[in-house]
Protein backbone atom coordinates (compact mmCIF):
# COMPACT_ATOMS: atom_id res chain seq x y z
CA UNK A 1 0.00 0.00 0.00
CA UNK A 2 1.15 3.67 -0.75
CA UNK A 3 0.87 6.39 1.53
CA UNK A 4 0.73 8.91 -1.19
CA UNK A 5 -3.28 7.05 -1.83
CA UNK A 6 -3.91 7.37 1.69
CA UNK A 7 -3.75 11.01 2.22
CA UNK A 8 -5.67 11.23 -1.30
CA UNK A 9 -8.37 9.40 -0.09
CA UNK A 10 -8.63 10.86 3.10
CA UNK A 11 -8.45 14.55 1.81
CA UNK A 12 -11.39 13.55 -0.77
CA UNK A 13 -13.04 12.37 2.30
CA UNK A 14 -12.92 15.27 4.15
CA UNK A 15 -14.02 17.30 1.25
CA UNK A 16 -17.25 15.31 0.76
CA UNK A 17 -18.18 15.40 4.47
CA UNK A 18 -17.17 19.12 4.25
CA UNK A 19 -19.61 19.78 1.30
CA UNK A 20 -22.25 17.87 2.60
CA UNK A 21 -22.20 19.74 6.17
CA UNK A 22 -22.53 22.75 4.01
CA UNK A 23 -25.87 21.93 2.29
CA UNK A 24 -26.63 20.51 5.20
CA UNK A 25 -26.68 23.91 6.89
CA UNK A 26 -27.75 25.92 4.31
CA UNK A 27 -31.09 23.52 3.86
CA UNK A 28 -31.70 24.38 7.43
CA UNK A 29 -30.78 28.44 7.18
CA UNK A 30 -33.27 28.51 4.45
CA UNK A 31 -36.01 26.44 5.67
CA UNK A 32 -35.92 29.11 8.54
CA UNK A 33 -35.74 32.03 7.01
CA UNK A 34 -38.69 30.70 4.15
CA UNK A 35 -40.66 29.21 6.51
CA UNK A 36 -40.73 31.74 9.12
CA UNK A 37 -42.32 34.15 6.04
CA UNK A 38 -44.72 31.96 5.13
CA UNK A 39 -46.19 31.10 8.47
CA UNK A 40 -46.86 35.10 9.39
CA UNK A 41 -48.39 35.24 5.97
CA UNK A 42 -50.70 31.98 6.76
CA UNK A 43 -51.10 34.16 9.81
CA UNK A 44 -52.44 36.99 8.54
CA UNK A 45 -54.65 35.61 6.21
CA UNK A 46 -56.13 33.57 9.12
CA UNK A 47 -57.07 36.56 11.08
CA UNK A 48 -58.73 37.85 7.73
CA UNK A 49 -60.84 34.74 7.61
CA UNK A 50 -61.65 35.06 11.24
CA UNK A 51 -62.84 38.43 10.54
CA UNK A 52 -64.72 37.53 7.44
CA UNK A 53 -66.11 34.43 9.26
CA UNK A 54 -67.54 36.65 11.87
CA UNK A 55 -69.16 39.12 9.87
CA UNK A 56 -71.02 35.97 7.96
CA UNK A 57 -71.96 34.78 11.33
CA UNK A 58 -73.28 37.71 12.26
CA UNK A 59 -75.49 38.43 8.95
CA UNK A 60 -76.94 34.54 9.77
CA UNK A 61 -78.21 35.54 13.47
CA UNK A 62 -79.84 38.68 11.50
CA UNK A 63 -81.66 36.28 8.59
CA UNK A 64 -82.54 34.11 11.54
CA UNK A 65 -84.32 36.90 13.51
CA UNK A 66 -86.07 38.36 10.42
CA UNK A 67 -83.44 40.49 8.90
CA UNK A 68 -85.68 43.13 10.20
CA UNK A 69 -82.56 45.85 11.52
CA UNK A 70 -80.67 44.39 8.86
CA UNK A 71 -80.40 47.08 5.67
CA UNK A 72 -79.81 46.38 2.03
CA UNK A 73 -79.19 49.56 -0.33
CA UNK A 74 -78.23 49.60 -4.04
CA UNK A 75 -74.24 50.92 -3.94
CA UNK A 76 -75.30 53.37 -6.40
CA UNK A 77 -78.19 55.16 -4.19
CA UNK A 78 -77.49 54.29 -0.04
CA UNK A 79 -79.48 56.63 0.89
CA UNK A 80 -82.83 54.32 0.03
CA UNK A 81 -82.48 51.66 2.25
CA UNK A 82 -84.82 49.09 3.18
CA UNK A 83 -85.01 45.92 5.38
CA UNK A 84 -83.18 42.51 3.65
CA UNK A 85 -86.12 40.82 5.26
CA UNK A 86 -88.49 42.63 3.05
CA UNK A 87 -86.46 42.43 0.18
CA UNK A 88 -87.93 40.19 -2.81
CA UNK A 89 -87.01 39.37 -7.05
CA UNK A 90 -88.82 40.93 -9.13
CA UNK A 91 -90.68 39.01 -11.11
CA UNK A 92 -90.21 40.27 -14.51
CA UNK A 93 -86.28 40.08 -13.85
CA UNK A 94 -85.07 37.40 -11.61
CA UNK A 95 -82.04 39.25 -11.55
CA UNK A 96 -82.98 41.92 -10.10
CA UNK A 97 -83.90 42.79 -6.78
CA UNK A 98 -86.69 45.44 -4.97
CA UNK A 99 -88.82 46.39 -1.92
CA UNK A 100 -91.41 48.66 -1.22
CA UNK A 101 -89.52 51.51 0.22
CA UNK A 102 -90.44 54.15 -1.91
CA UNK A 103 -90.40 51.81 -5.28
CA UNK A 104 -86.27 51.39 -4.47
CA UNK A 105 -85.10 48.60 -6.79
CA UNK A 106 -82.26 47.44 -5.89
CA UNK A 107 -79.40 45.53 -8.28
CA UNK A 108 -78.26 41.81 -8.35
CA UNK A 109 -75.26 43.55 -6.46
CA UNK A 110 -77.38 45.03 -3.41
CA UNK A 111 -74.95 46.23 -0.21
CA UNK A 112 -76.00 44.71 3.23
CA UNK A 113 -75.15 47.63 5.90
CA UNK A 114 -73.00 46.41 8.39
CA UNK A 115 -73.24 49.75 10.12
CA UNK A 116 -69.50 49.75 12.81
CA UNK A 117 -68.97 46.52 11.62
CA UNK A 118 -68.22 47.37 7.86
CA UNK A 119 -64.30 48.47 9.86
CA UNK A 120 -62.63 46.33 12.61
CA UNK A 121 -59.08 46.56 14.36
CA UNK A 122 -56.83 43.99 13.36
CA UNK A 123 -53.96 42.55 15.64
CA UNK A 124 -51.41 44.20 13.91
CA UNK A 125 -52.48 47.65 14.12
CA UNK A 126 -54.38 48.02 10.76
CA UNK A 127 -58.27 47.41 10.68
CA UNK A 128 -60.07 44.89 8.59
CA UNK A 129 -62.43 46.96 6.13
CA UNK A 130 -65.64 44.51 5.50
CA UNK A 131 -68.26 44.35 2.48
CA UNK A 132 -71.52 41.99 2.31
CA UNK A 133 -73.22 41.82 -0.49
CA UNK A 134 -77.07 39.91 -1.22
CA UNK A 135 -76.50 38.75 -4.43
CA UNK A 136 -79.78 37.08 -4.67
CA UNK A 137 -82.78 36.43 -1.99
CA UNK A 138 -85.77 34.29 -2.69
CA UNK A 139 -89.06 32.33 -1.29
CA UNK A 140 -88.81 28.36 -0.29
CA UNK A 141 -91.84 26.76 -2.93
CA UNK A 142 -93.81 26.32 0.65
CA UNK A 143 -93.45 29.78 1.32
CA UNK A 144 -91.72 28.83 4.80
CA UNK A 145 -88.33 30.20 4.28
CA UNK A 146 -86.42 32.74 2.48
CA UNK A 147 -83.39 31.74 0.75
CA UNK A 148 -80.40 34.37 0.78
CA UNK A 149 -77.00 34.59 -1.41
CA UNK A 150 -74.51 36.03 0.26
CA UNK A 151 -70.93 36.98 -0.34
CA UNK A 152 -68.89 38.58 3.16
CA UNK A 153 -65.60 39.85 1.79
CA UNK A 154 -62.64 41.16 4.32
CA UNK A 155 -59.54 43.10 3.99
CA UNK A 156 -56.94 43.81 5.84
CA UNK A 157 -56.13 47.98 5.16
CA UNK A 158 -52.57 47.56 5.56
CA UNK A 159 -51.24 44.32 4.27
CA UNK A 160 -54.17 43.54 1.56
CA UNK A 161 -54.47 40.52 2.80
CA UNK A 162 -58.12 39.73 1.68
CA UNK A 163 -60.49 36.57 2.64
CA UNK A 164 -63.92 36.27 0.20
CA UNK A 165 -66.84 33.87 2.21
CA UNK A 166 -69.94 33.16 -0.19
CA UNK A 167 -72.76 31.50 1.16
CA UNK A 168 -76.30 30.15 0.59
CA UNK A 169 -78.77 30.41 3.77
CA UNK A 170 -82.33 29.14 4.21
CA UNK A 171 -83.58 31.36 6.97
CA UNK A 172 -87.00 30.61 8.48
CA UNK A 173 -89.94 33.16 7.71
CA UNK A 174 -91.32 35.03 10.53
CA UNK A 175 -94.72 36.52 10.71
CA UNK A 176 -95.22 39.58 12.40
Amino acid sequence: MNLKDNKGAALLTTLMIGILALVVILALFTFILFGKGSSVLKERYTTTLEAAKGTAYYIIEKLNKGAMDLYCYNPSDPSKKCKCGEVYPDPSNSTVLQCDYGNTTLTNTTVIDLGTYSTLPAPDGNTYNINATLFYKDVSPDGRFDIYSVEVKAVNSGTKETATIDFIYKAPKLSY
